[in-house]
């Protein structure tokens, strides 16, 4: 809660009248997280794949969280062997209660591939239809190969893009979010 205190001093006449016709506006909780939750979903689109498979608002699946960008595809023998890794940090974040998503990238070839390999995953997922998304956080984040995972915070802004040496190195989350 703010308070602000809009009383004539008489010392600034010009900002005593910007107070007599400007209205004060104070950002609640709920008006920061929707500003928070618009950068997601500028960033990943207005939905995205829950962990079912459903289209879920953007804004109700990354609310005030960091993200892991994880770029990733069932045809890369080195994913296959860090996303069981992942998988693992991300239930021992969620058990801790902390503020952490993941956002799955693919760079399947064809559908049932992607939809294959994101089945096994706890997380959220562009959908694979979206490529152009897909590529646009490719280039957005320099990702230049797989497996490549980037930890972005609830503004969108890059923490590390070494996300799955962090996972490798801090398989408990201890120095979450590793920034």
């Amino acid at each position: 809660e703010a308070v602000v205190s809009t009383q004539s001093t008489g010392t600034f006449p010009h900002i005593d009248h910007l107070l007599s016709v400007a209205r004060l506006v104070v950002f609640s909780p709920q008006s920061t997280r929707r500003a928070m939750s618009d950068d997601m979903t500028e960033l990943f689109g207005e939905t995205l794949l829950n962990p079912t498979g459903e289209e879920t608002p953007t804004s109700v699946l990354l609310p005030n969280k960091h993200v892991g960008v994880y770029f990733s595809a069932k045809w890369c023998g080195p994913c296959r062997l860090f996303t069981p890794k992942l998988s693992k940090t991300y239930q021992e974040l969620q058990t801790k209660g902390k503020a952490f998503e993941v956002v799955f990238v693919s760079s399947d070839g064809d559908e049932e591939s992607f939809n294959e390999y994101f089945s096994g995953m706890p997380w959220c997922a562009v959908p694979y239809t979206e490529t152009e998304r897909g590529d646009m956080l490719r280039q957005k984040f320099g990702v230049k190969g797989i497996p490549a995972l980037v930890i972005i915070n609830e503004k969108g802004e890059v923490v590390t893009s070494e996300g799955r040496n962090m996972v490798s190195n801090d398989p408990n989350g201890l120095y979450f979010p590793w920034g």
